[in-house]
Parts: C-alpha cells; sequence; structure tokens
C-alpha cells in the first residue's frame, strides 16, 4: 500500500523519495491544493525549490530568514553536488532558539547524514541556520523553507 501511495505522488523504483514523502504529506494535508502541488512540487528537492523561488506557484513562498514554522518544507542542498539533496517537515520548533527545529523526514536512517539509502521515516532533531550545515546534516546546507502563504 505504501509503494502504492508513492506511485501515486510520481515516485519510480530507484529514485531517492525524500522529496515525494514531503509531497504526498502535503497533498493528503491539503487536498483543496492537490493541483498546485503537483505542478510544482517534484522528486527533485532542487527543482522543487527553484519552482516556488521563481514564483510559479500562487499557494507557497520561499523563506531564507532561517527561522522555521511548523508545516514548513525544509530543503538542504548537498554541498559536493547542488543538483541534489534531502526535504523535510518542520514538525517543531523552539521559541528559545529560532534555528533549533524538528523535521520529519522520508528516505532517512537512523544514522541521517546519508547518501540516498534512506529506508524510513523519522524525526530528526536539526540547529542551523539558511546557508549553513548541522551536526546532523554536515555534508549538506539548508537552503530554505518552502511557505504556505
Amino acid at each position: 500500500a505504501w509503494e502504492a501511495t508513492m506511485r501515486s505522488v510520481g515516485w519510480k523504483d530507484g529514485e531517492a523519495w525524500c522529496s515525494y514523502f514531503a509531497k504526498l504529506v502535503y497533498i493528503k494535508a491539503l487536498p483543496s491544493l492537490e493541483q498546485d502541488i503537483n505542478k510544482w512540487f517534484s522528486g527533485s528537492s532542487q527543482l522543487t525549490y527553484q519552482n516556488v523561488a521563481n514564483g510559479k506557484s500562487d499557494y507557497f513562498e520561499i523563506v531564507q530568514d532561517g527561522k522555521p514554522k511548523k508545516g514548513d518544507v525544509v530543503i538542504w542542498q548537498n554541498i559536493g553536488d547542488s543538483s541534489k539533496g534531502h526535504v523535510g517537515i518542520v514538525v517543531k520548533t523552539y521559541l528559545g532558539n529560532p534555528y533549533k527545529f524538528d523535521a520529519i523526514e522520508g528516505n532517512t536512517n537512523f544514522q541521517p547524514d546519508f547518501s540516498g539509502q534512506g529506508q524510513l521515516v523519522d524525526i530528526v532533531p536539526h540547529e542551523t541556520k539558511v546557508n549553513e550545515s548541522d551536526s546532523v546534516y554536515q555534508s549538506k546546507i539548508l537552503k530554505g523553507f518552502i511557505r504556505l502563504k
């Protein structure tokens, strides 16, 4: 059932699936925006970010102040390969530290700084600013957040 659901949002064998997981969560949470989500969110973290950054979505915007809000799609970019990255959804923020947040992430594992070999969904703690890496993803930088307008 899980595989069929992921395929329904575009996932194919051999592809990383963190972006598809975030896309699926957003479609389930915001069914009235499914057409927009399907149009601009893809299996590529970097393409999804660029689509929204280019103003192609009427409902989502890019935020780069580094202060996440619950529900934001968080986008990381690989340091060694800027065409690739990782995606999560912010599920918790911390009042005393505006740069600390927890994200639910697909295609991860119990040692999150992975190279695309994730096998599970997990909630991962982070503390970082835009254009910086954190202790979890040292091979990636936080590119920004996609937020519902």
